[in-house]
């Protein structure tokens, strides 16, 4: 994968590893499409650890297993006894019964995995200095359930974090920062432009995608009436 397909990777196999969806759409060339149950599980496997896969320090989906096994003899010599035992020693059958004798009444099938060492090598391999500086002022503003970019700007200034202030200043990044960090955009419905009144000016308002609508709206009903920008300029 190039380095930003990796991203479009990591979203289009979103509906593979998690559910719902509760069924899958399979559309073989030539065949009528259907739908499976989902209930596959996915494998996958890559060679670079850190350029590889694309995987976000909030993922809740993905299990990281890597191996430190280098293609020598003795790891060649190490396979063929593992795969002579699995073959010629019952080696199948008593994994099979070992599985069947593990405890899982206290496992929970719908909870995250564990974030291993080689997942977060990953995960901040992938990260970008302004991600984890964005994570940063939402921190120091104790993770608000909406909030407008004057807020985060101000307080990424405070905290002199120069790099994240100058993108949080361009509209296009302001949205990647944000959507990185858990915050979406919230439409006004009652203005054309989406927008919300802030005294003269106007403001797109950025909620937690973790917080119900309600709460949300509710939030920003109180922001709108507290916060006033001190730039006359619309900041996106």
């Amino acid at each position: 994968m190039g380095e930003n397909s990796k991203y479009a990777f990591y979203e289009r196999t979103k509906t593979l590893i998690a559910a719902p969806p509760e069924v899958l759409r399979v559309n073989e060339k030539n065949k009528p499409e259907r739908y499976i149950p989902n209930l596959i599980g996915v494998l996958i496997t890559t060679n670079n650890k850190t350029t590889g896969l694309y995987l976000p320090p909030d993922d809740g989906r993905h299990y990281v297993a890597w191996s430190k096994e280098l293609n020598t003899e003795a790891t060649q010599a190490k396979c063929k006894a593992l795969f002579k035992w699995y073959k010629e020693e019952d080696g199948i059958d008593k994994v099979v019964a070992y599985l069947k004798s593990v405890d899982l009444s206290g496992f929970d099938a719908s909870g995250p995995p564990k974030q291993t060492e080689a997942f977060w090598e990953i995960a901040m391999a992938n990260e970008a200095t302004t991600d984890s500086d964005m994570r940063t002022v939402l921190e120091h503003l104790n993770f608000p359930i909406a909030l407008v970019v004057d807020q985060a700007i101000q307080a990424a200034q405070d905290l002199g974090l120069r790099e994240l202030v100058t993108d949080l200043r361009v509209p296009k990044r302001v949205y990647l920062r944000f959507g990185k960090s858990g915050y979406s955009a919230l439409k006004n419905e009652f203005a054309s432009d989406g927008k919300f009144k802030f005294g003269k000016d106007k403001r797109i308002i950025y909620a937690s995608d973790k917080v119900s609508r309600k709460e949300v709206l509710d939030f920003a009903a109180k922001l709108q009436k507290t916060f006033r920008p001190k730039r006359p300029t619309t900041l996106d």
